[in-house]
């Protein structure tokens, strides 16, 4: 996997720039986004729509198992001290050991005319990481120095690369969809404790 540390908006990310999924992964997702489309419905007021790939501790994809199993040492390498981070799996000033328990891994749909507002993401997401996938040209996620920071600077879409990236004092983002067709991306999270929505 091509992983390298960059920042953006102030947000230490590990930028993934070659597919982390295998062949028979990738036409999985392509089966069940196919789906998806072939029965979809726009909603009155359309948000975001996933499917859920796993709960708990039930790893779906080699990459998910991947990301709880180097948890430790990729916190370590977003840790270049130039944002503070909500929690740590390691001993540091202030803050108490905090360590994965949970994986949640999906495939996220936004609609057309989408725009998620700038964000933080809670404190019990551990790790945050997205693949887009879906289609050729969309709009990749825009992260910002503050909630009032507009446009923000994009990550660029491009199918089959993405970020991972941990929330601290930094990485507020926000997304948006304004093509003609569904957004799809991959996301998994890991958590200290399952999600109280789930």
């Amino acid at each position: 996997m091509d992983y390298n540390l960059s920042h953006i908006a102030g947000t230490p990310y590990i930028h993934i720039g070659t597919s982390p999924f295998s062949v028979d992964e990738l036409n999985i997702f392509d089966l069940m986004i196919a789906s998806e489309e072939e029965v979809y419905v726009p909603r009155v007021k359309e948000s975001s729509r996933s499917i859920t790939l796993s709960k708990a501790l039930d790893f779906t994809t080699e990459f998910g198992k991947s990301l709880y199993d180097n948890y430790y040492n990729i916190v370590r390498q977003l840790d270049d001290g130039s944002d503070i981070f909500d929690n740590y799996p390691y001993e540091k000033e202030d803050y108490k050991v905090v360590n994965v328990g949970y994986i949640h891994e999906e495939l996220r749909c936004s609609p057309p005319g989408e725009d998620y507002e700038i964000h933080k993401d809670s404190t019990n997401k551990l790790l945050t990481c997205l693949i887009y996938l879906e289609p050729e040209v969309s709009n990749g996620t825009f992260f910002h120095e503050s909630k009032d920071d507009l446009p923000g600077i994009e990550h660029q879409w491009k199918r089959g690369t993405g970020y991972i990236f941990k929330s601290g004092r930094g990485s507020f983002h926000s997304y948006k969809n304004t093509t003609d067709n569904l957004r799809w991306v991959y996301m998994a999270n890991l958590y200290q404790k399952p999600p109280i929505h789930n």
